[in-house]
């Protein structure tokens, strides 16, 4: 569409033709001779045209300007959300975090145990419990790095290890997952998920 530059100069020139028709309509209408009654219709479907125009200039101005008001209302809006966003995934993070940082602490508990003794273990059951209860919670979590199954699947080893007959085979395995999650725990806290 036009200017703000154009569309005055175009305003200038409407205002001048309606200024001719004016004078004439006032001269006596039956003095004018066919060309001038020709002319002074064109004129006139000029003007009515020029009118429409400017009706139609001024509107598409006003939705240009309501569409980019909106558009960019609807980019704070992104930019909001986005920035919401990214501070819900950092909290997470670092819930998850200290998540990890209870796993390694329960991890380090248990390492220190005597593995010859398992008196010694059962008497421990509420560090052991307390162990299982963090990786509950600390397993809600891992859809975010895709390890639920690897997780859940130690879990049940844990619950499962006191119901276990063979004493030694249960300690290997508790071994295992204990390096694991050792691992694991230190390798979240160490990247600090970045």
């Amino acid at each position: 569409m036009f200017s703000d530059k154009q569309f005055w100069k175009w305003l200038i020139l409407w205002i001048l033709l309606i200024v001719v028709l004016i004078v004439l309509i006032y001269l006596p209408f039956h003095q004018l001779n066919p060309i001038q009654k020709v002319i002074g219709s064109i004129i006139g479907s000029m003007i009515s045209a020029g009118a429409a125009l400017f009706v139609f200039y001024r509107q598409n101005e006003r939705q240009r300007k309501q569409d980019e008001e909106k558009k960019n209302k609807e980019i704070i809006e992104k930019e909001k959300r986005q920035s919401l966003y990214v501070k819900r995934i950092n909290y997470i993070k670092e819930q998850i975090g200290e998540e990890a940082q209870s796993i390694a602490i329960y991890i380090r508990l248990i390492r220190n145990r005597d593995e010859k003794n398992f008196d010694h273990i059962r008497d421990n059951k509420k560090i052991i419990d307390s162990y299982i209860e963090e990786l509950d919670k600390f397993n809600q979590n891992m859809l975010i790095i895709n390890q639920l199954d690897e997780y859940m699947e130690m879990i049940r080893y844990l619950r499962d290890w006191e119901r276990e007959t063979n004493i030694n085979q249960s300690l290997h395995r508790l071994d295992l997952l204990e390096q694991n999650f050792f691992h694991l725990a230190d390798k979240f806290i160490d990247n600090k998920f970045h």
